[in-house]
């Protein structure tokens, strides 16, 4: 279970109910290989990076739904990190976690990571995609095209900006690895941006064992306030993998062979979801799935389809990135040297629907980068016409036009 808790995790802001587990089923060795320790470390370093930004949204939106992808903005940022240099890559070295790694290991860790994820499970839908879509004309180093390309096997591709397709181009590309569910990701392109750096990520399954659509019927579900609102649940009554503690009960329901799996926690009366999260860690998620035992019960889950969107510039600024978003001080020279770069945007969407088949669920990450703005320089290197006048009045007292240089 540790070995998908990178999406997993990305599940438990629906703190609903649960479903069933089948350890009968026989892991193939070939897809079902350990971990290496570096990858591990990688892992973990993007799981925790994932639920401290988790906790930062539930933190100013504690009554709201929110769905992220934290390996979606893990590896958009990962993408980024490699034009980063200075205190630039420092803070976002800190803030993503992998301080014990190097720039080599981060790479190839990320390169294993996302083929193992593609081919984790034969009756999963599991495809990561990456982008970097430049503005074409503007110089960008070929060594961090290259490390970019070969590890995290980002399409890289110069577009024209100003042209009025050009959004609509990558959010093709968006929606073409999101199968339409993140259709829109790029809006009108500022003249100022000269790169955007793009994760797109897709996941759909199968549950184990699928509910009977004839035992869904609508309920209410109570709300955190003590509201009550009609809801349609699906209903199963088998084995379920099941933990309690003093604070929560959870369930885990498996997906395809057995592979990737949701987890569902529900906070004990006199405990609260904010409560639930803000003890989330890496350390505390490996403590609770290592948890679960086989019980008999009927576990009734919300069918349900969400959509969600968040800008997370100053949730990163916060986590220590704040200098990575400094026109100023943020140093992006090895994407280019010789222009003043800094990430303008974050933006993330996702996308996830639960019925009783199975689920789909969908992110993006788009990371974009701007070039400062500089004072504009205008040289009259060209004849021109010159006038003096007396300005309250507007009276021309002279006017001229200069065409060749005078020798004094």
């Amino acid at each position: 279970m540790k070995k998908s808790v990178l999406f997993l995790f990305t599940l438990i802001s629906f703190i609903l109910s649960g479903c069933t587990r089948n350890f009968s089923v026989i892991p193939d060795k070939n897809i079902d290989r350990e971990l290496k320790p570096l990858e591990k470390e990688l892992a973990y370093s993007s799981s925790e990076f994932g639920f401290t930004v988790f906790k930062k949204i539930a933190q100013q939106s504690p009554d709201s739904n929110i769905f992220i992808s934290p390996l979606s903005i893990s590896l958009a940022l990962g993408m980024t990190y490699n034009g980063a240099a200075g205190e630039t890559k420092n803070a976002m070295r800190s803030t993503l976690g992998f301080e014990n790694l190097t720039d080599n290991q981060i790479n190839a860790n990320y390169a294993s990571l996302i083929s193992l994820l593609r081919n984790k499970d034969t009756k999963v839908i599991m495809d990561i995609a990456n982008s970097i879509w430049i503005r074409e004309g503007f110089p960008v180093q070929p060594e961090f095209m290259d490390v970019n390309k070969k590890y995290f096997y980002a399409r890289v591709a110069n577009l024209d900006f100003s042209l009025p397709e050009a959004a609509e181009t990558i959010n093709s590309w968006v929606s073409d690895n999101t199968n339409g569910k993140i259709d829109k990701i790029v809006q009108d392109i500022d003249p100022q941006v000269v790169m955007y750096l793009i994760n797109a990520v897709y996941f759909k399954a199968f549950w184990q064992y699928p509910f009977d659509p004839e035992q869904t019927a609508e309920n209410w579900f109570i709300k955190q306030n003590g509201d009550s609102v009609l809801c349609s649940f699906m209903h199963q009554d088998r084995q379920v993998q099941y933990l309690e503690t003093d604070q929560i009960v959870a369930v885990d329901l498996p997906y395809g062979s057995g592979y990737f799996s949701m987890s569902f926690l529900m906070p004990k009366s006199g405990y609260s979801v904010v409560d639930l999260i803000s003890a989330l860690d890496q350390n505390e998620w490996d403590r609770l799935v290592t948890g679960f035992s086989t019980v008999q019960m009927t576990v009734t889950i919300p069918k349900f389809t969400l959509e969600y969107k968040i800008t997370l510039n100053e949730i990163l600024k916060s986590l220590g990135m704040e200098i990575a978003f400094d026109a100023d001080r943020a140093d992006f020279s090895p994407i280019n040297p010789d222009y003043q770069l800094f990430i303008s945007n974050v933006l993330h969407k996702s996308f996830i629907k639960i019925d009783e088949e199975g689920t789909e669920a969908a992110a993006a990450t788009s990371v974009e980068i701007s070039l400062t703005s500089v004072p504009m320089t205008l040289r009259f290197n060209r004849p021109f016409v010159f006038v003096i006048r007396e300005r309250k009045s507007n009276t021309v007292l002279f006017i001229g036009i200069f065409q060749e240089p005078v020798k004094e």
